[in-house]
């Protein structure tokens, strides 16, 4: 348990000045595990939400430029883990295009995590997270299937 607080306080020091974290690395340690379960619930009852939540409630603690990079390894394994059973049900069709786009645009994104600040990032993720969430709640869905242009669109984002 030594090893792992220890472990925890060398990889958050040089954040902790810019996210004035005041948990011991011990509380750090059980608060994120908290919020990767509950993404990792998310994703379990609906097939999505690991990032979504992950990201938008860790950022508050540490900053975005730390969660951002462990939730899409995370991500990436889980997806990977996934692939056998949920292969024969995916639609190539729309991952044709949504696929190649997010490699493109994957560049673009870690640049931004760069450039920006932990601050500005924050919000612009909450922003984002508060559109989406009262464009659902409004009731929005599609009506007919999005344009091949549209599916790398969303890809590149």
């Amino acid at each position: 348990m030594e090893f792992l607080a220890t472990w925890l306080q060398a990889l958050t020091e040089p954040f902790a000045r810019q996210a004035d974290i005041s948990l011991t690395p011990i509380g750090l340690f059980l608060t994120l595990s908290c919020l990767v379960f509950l993404g990792g619930f998310s994703r379990g009852m609906t097939g999505f939400g690991l990032p979504l939540v992950v990201v938008t409630l860790t950022s508050m603690i540490l900053p975005p430029q730390l969660i951002v990079p462990v939730v899409f390894l995370l991500g990436g394994l889980s997806t990977l883990l996934e692939l056998p059973r949920a292969a024969p049900h995916a639609d190539w069709r729309v991952l044709a295009w949504v696929a190649p786009a997010s490699f493109i645009g994957m560049p673009f994104g870690v640049a931004i995590l760069l450039w920006a600040s932990a601050d500005l990032l924050r919000i612009v993720i909450g922003i984002g997270v508060l559109t989406a969430v009262s464009i659902l709640l409004a009731g929005f869905e599609l009506k007919s299937r999005p344009r091949n242009a549209q599916l790398a669109g969303t890809g590149w984002v």
